[in-house]
């Protein structure tokens, strides 16, 4: 389709288990509890995303990865599909740093993502940040202190290249 008025095509992607009854809420319920199956259905969306673009032939020069709903994406893009993306690069942007950044082990093993974690819950945010060409982390209300007080997020951000910008949400970010 096109938005009205405009030039702009937007895609639109249908799962019936995914997204048939999907409420106002895309990832929780009113009662504000996470969906169990976020994991599957965010990356259900990375993978169409970037099937999508195979077949309109459009390579962009980056791709943009948003929170924990998207940080697998940068993994199963170099996993599947860097091939054929070869000068395309991958930002991750950080900013709302929880529990939804730990995957179930199973889950993760399914999607065959490389090496088979040992671990009951798998790190996302590592995985984002490790197969990222770039990395911001959005300071508001201390995410970044609560990225830095796990050693595993600590350990792989030293090791990698990332900014962090500091904002409040009344006020224009500023980089630090």
């Amino acid at each position: 389709g096109f938005i009205p008025d405009s030039r702009v095509q937007v895609y639109f992607m249908e799962h019936n288990e995914y997204f048939s009854h999907v409420p106002d809420l895309i990832y929780k319920s009113k009662n504000g509890r996470f969906y169990a199956n976020n994991t599957e259905k965010f990356s259900f969306f990375s993978i169409g995303a970037i099937e999508t673009l195979q077949k309109l032939c459009w390579i962009p020069d980056i791709l943009i990865c948003n929170d924990w709903q998207l940080s697998l994406l940068p993994l199963i893009f170099k996993n599947n599909f860097q091939e054929m993306f070869k000068n395309m690069k991958i930002v991750f942007i950080s900013h709302s740093y929880n529990d939804n950044y730990y995957i179930k082990k199973d889950t993760y093993n399914g999607m065959n993502l490389g090496n088979q974690t040992k671990q009951k819950m798998h790190n996302s945010f590592v995985e984002a940040v490790n197969n990222s060409d770039l990395v911001y982390i959005l300071d508001n209300d201390s995410s970044l202190e609560r990225i830095l007080n796990n050693k595993d997020n600590k350990s792989c951000l030293k090791n990698n290249k990332y900014k962090s910008i500091a904002y409040d949400s009344s006020m224009p970010p500023t980089e630090r």
